[in-house]
């Protein structure tokens, strides 16, 4: 008799509650069929939030804000918890039960009060400082200990293997790494990389032959590598305002680690051995404590991003034409015309020109500073190296004081781009203009480490905004992030020819690489910005674009949820 219900005779017989309130649902109520009382059912959505078709309510899942076909296909167990989602349970559209919802927001902490950020973002900016304190601790006594264990006939060739293999090792990682994130998640790769750098440090320390110890130095090196998944990371789960931020402090923490490192293996005096135990117990903390607060991969897996993206997202982010079922579950917020016709074109021209733009920056750096820096302070100045130290120790001290002060600022990432980016041209000047002058030699070391701290940061930031955040991958990141060392590497290979010329205006040929990345990346502002991806939207599509967002704005803002 109560077909239109959606309940058999027996359950219409029973007591009727609310499904939202639990209160009495009176027989002459308008809505009774749909489970809600007539005070929520006004309160509640009309549409499916997903597909955006009316809801009947003869459905069975109307208090959801989905049709049943949209209700069927989407998760109904706790990506946390693995518990089943109820109905009733207040946060049900974001894929966590009410529990695991309430941990989450619990375990967020405030930059400054501004923004949430999560407790496994603060864990790998930490992680940073152990990747790099646990090497250089080794560094101060690493030729004498190969010394001491393979002979002081073999050690010069053993220490020039040790330091070829990690430079091989370190430039072959970064892509099979981003691969593995892509298909495993960012959780298991930190894990996994910091678990066997804690094996190769064991390995150093009981160094059983120069192979091993050459292997062992090597992946011990390898977390250093991880900078494109972590920029992956961070692009996805951190405000789009506060990236920029979260890698100044990033970067932070790494020259931290690196400077208090050596100081530590210093100030103490233990064996090699010894320090090589403790930066193993480092590396163990730091894996535990990535395994614990990194969210697993079914957490961010594709399906669970395509189902929150359906949730939110209703038109293309380039020409706002309305997506369909099937375009929203993609998850990439673009529509299929779109994603063919401007995307793959947009993507390879934004990743071309900024690797371009940072292989010229750190080539030009490569060769007018960082590699003639000692040849020149040796052969010119007559310092040792007591006095390379202290400027070394300068200029790191002076670079962590400048990315907290820059994270604080928080500049817009053109203009901390623009004044890093000038800076690479003005070291070098500095450095290579005749005569040389030690003052200006220390100058141009510091602005030029002060350059190359600054300048990734916002970089990455505006390189993600101009993909997308939902867009994306590991190996577009990893790419970006192997343009500097791709740059580094032929400015070391240039150094030798450059060194010809030295207190010559021959020598200033080193800034025309930097000069040559300021002006393209001066000339690609105009196509970097998004106001200018908006002119390739057809004439004839603007009036409904406009239109569908004034509907899109006036339905947010008037529906209650």
């Amino acid at each position: 008799l109560h077909w239109g219900s959606a309940l058999c005779d027996a359950c219409y017989a029973k007591e009727k509650r609310c499904k939202k309130c639990d209160a009495l649902i009176a027989p002459l109520q308008l809505r009774w069929g749909t489970g809600l009382c007539d005070q929520c059912y006004d309160a509640s959505e009309k549409g499916c939030r997903a597909c955006e078709t009316p809801l009947l309510l003869t459905q069975l899942h109307f208090n959801t804000g989905l049709c049943d076909a949209c209700y069927d296909s989407f998760e109904k167990v706790c990506y946390s918890c693995k518990g089943k989602i109820e109905l009733r349970q207040l946060h049900w559209g974001t894929g966590l039960c009410d529990g695991c919802y309430d941990d989450a927001r619990a375990n967020e902490t405030v930059i400054d009060g501004t923004r949430p950020l999560g407790l496994d973002v603060w864990v790998l900016i930490c992680s940073q400082l152990v990747f790099y304190a646990a090497p250089s601790m080794m560094i101060p006594s690493l030729y004498l200990e190969i010394g001491r264990k393979f002979g002081e006939a073999s050690a010069a060739g053993v220490y020039a293997a040790v330091l070829t293999t990690t430079t091989a090792v370190s430039m072959a990682v970064p892509v099979p790494f981003g691969m593995w994130a892509e298909q495993r998640g960012e959780r298991e790769v930190y894990c996994g990389v910091t678990a066997l750098a804690t094996a190769a440090a064991i390995v150093v320390g009981m160094a059983p032959s120069a192979a091993a110890f050459a292997a062992g130095w090597a992946v011990l090196s390898c977390p250093l590598s991880l900078r494109g998944v972590r920029a992956t990371y961070f692009s996805r789960h951190v405000p789009a305002d506060e990236l920029s931020r979260v890698c100044q402090l990033a970067s932070a923490a790494g020259l931290a680690g690196s400077i208090l490192g050596p100081l530590v293996a210093t100030s103490v005096a233990v064996t090699f051995s010894a320090t090589a135990m403790f930066a193993a117990a480092c590396h163990a903390v730091c894996a535990i404590g990535l395994g614990r607060w990194l969210p697993t991969r079914q957490c961010m897996s594709a399906s669970a991003r395509r189902k929150r993206g359906a949730l939110s997202s209703s038109e293309c982010e380039h020409c706002q034409r309305v997506l369909s079922v099937a375009e929203r579950g993609y998850g990439t917020r673009l529509c299929n015309a779109c994603w063919d016709g401007w995307f793959r074109s947009h993507k390879r021209r934004t990743l071309i020109g900024f690797c371009l733009i940072a292989g010229l920056l750190e080539m030009s750096m490569s060769a007018g500073v960082v590699t003639t820096f000692q040849p020149i302070a040796v052969t010119r100045f007559g310092w040792g190296a007591d006095q390379i130290a202290q400027v070394n120790l300068l200029s790191g001290l002076a670079s962590i004081f400048v990315s907290l002060g820059s994270a604080q600022l928080r500049l817009p990432e053109r203009i901390q781009g623009a004044i890093a980016a000038l800076l690479y041209p003005l070291s070098v000047l500095l450095v290579t203009c005749p005569p040389l002058v030690w003052w200006r030699i220390i100058a141009g070391l510091v602005l030029g480490l002060k350059a190359q701290i600054l300048f990734m940061a916002p970089f990455t930031a505006a390189f993600s905004r101009l993909i997308g955040r939902n867009r994306v991958t590991n190996a577009l990141t990893t790419a970006l992030c192997l343009a500097p060392l791709v740059g580094a590497t032929a400015g070391t290979c240039l150094a030798p020819l450059v060194l010809l010329y030295i207190g010559t205006p021959l020598f200033m040929l080193a800034a025309v690489p930097a000069v040559l990345a300021v002006c393209l990346m001066l000339a690609g502002w105009n196509y970097a910005s998004p106001q200018s991806w908006q002119r390739e939207l057809p004439s004839r599509d603007a009036p409904a674009a406009a239109a569908l967002k004034a509907s899109l704005i006036r339905t947010e803002h008037t529906t209650p949820s």
